[in-house]
C-alpha cells in the first residue's frame, strides 16, 4: 500500500470509528497497536509501561472518537495520545516514588518493630515532620503511612484535589530536605 492509500484507508477507518464501529476499532488496533507499543517502549524504556500507555491511549481514543477529524492523521493522533498517556503514567510513578513507605523503611526513618504505644518514627523523621505545617504533615502521613488516595485526602481535608496534590508535592520536598539535612 502506498502512503496515499494508507491515508485514504485511515480516513475511512476514522469515519467508521467515529460511529463507534467495533470492526473499525479492531482494524485500528490491529494496524497500530504493536507499532505504538514499540514507539512507547523506546521512548520510555519500559515495555510494561509502554503496553499500559498504549492500552490507555486506545481507551482515550475510543472515548474521544467524536474528535477524530478527516484532516488529522489517525496514526499521528494515536501516537500523540500514547505519548501523553506515557508521560502521565511516569509523572504518577515519580510522585509516588518520591516518598513511599518502602523508601522510608529503607532509609531507616520508620521502625516497624516499635511498640504500638510509641510512634514508630525516629528522631530525624520526627524533626522532619515537625518542620511541616499541620495540614501538610497530615496529608503526607495519610498518603504515605495510611495509604489514602489523593482524592480521599482532599475529601477529608475539605480541599480540592489540586490543592492536596500541590500540598503533598511540597511536603515531600520539604520533608526530604529536612530529613537529609539531619
Amino acid at each position: 500500500m502506498s502512503p496515499t492509500d494508507d491515508a485514504h484507508d485511515d480516513r475511512a477507518l476514522a469515519a467508521s470509528a467515529r460511529l463507534g464501529t467495533a470492526a473499525a476499532w479492531q482494524r485500528i488496533a490491529d494496524r497500530y497497536c504493536l507499532e505504538l507499543v514499540r514507539f512507547l517502549t523506546r521512548l520510555g524504556g519500559d515495555p510494561d509501561l509502554a503496553e499500559e500507555a498504549a492500552q490507555q491511549a486506545f481507551l482515550v481514543a475510543l472515548s474521544r472518537r467524536d474528535r477524530l477529524a478527516d484532516e488529522r492523521p489517525l496514526r499521528l493522533w494515536l501516537f500523540a495520545l500514547g505519548r501523553d498517556r506515557l508521560r502521565t503514567i511516569r509523572r504518577r510513578q515519580w510522585r509516588r516514588r518520591t516518598l513511599s513507605l518502602d523508601r522510608l523503611l529503607a532509609l531507616g526513618a520508620i521502625d516497624p518493630t516499635a511498640p504500638p504505644d510509641r510512634p514508630p518514627l525516629g528522631d530525624r523523621t520526627q524533626r522532619a515532620l515537625g518542620a511541616l505545617d499541620r495540614t501538610a504533615r497530615e496529608a503526607l502521613l495519610l498518603r504515605e503511612l495510611a495509604g489514602f488516595s489523593d482524592r480521599e485526602i482532599a475529601r477529608l481535608q475539605g480541599d480540592s484535589l489540586a490543592a492536596v496534590r500541590k500540598r503533598l508535592w511540597r511536603a515531600r520536598r520539604r520533608f526530604a530536605r529536612r530529613y537529609t539535612d539531619g
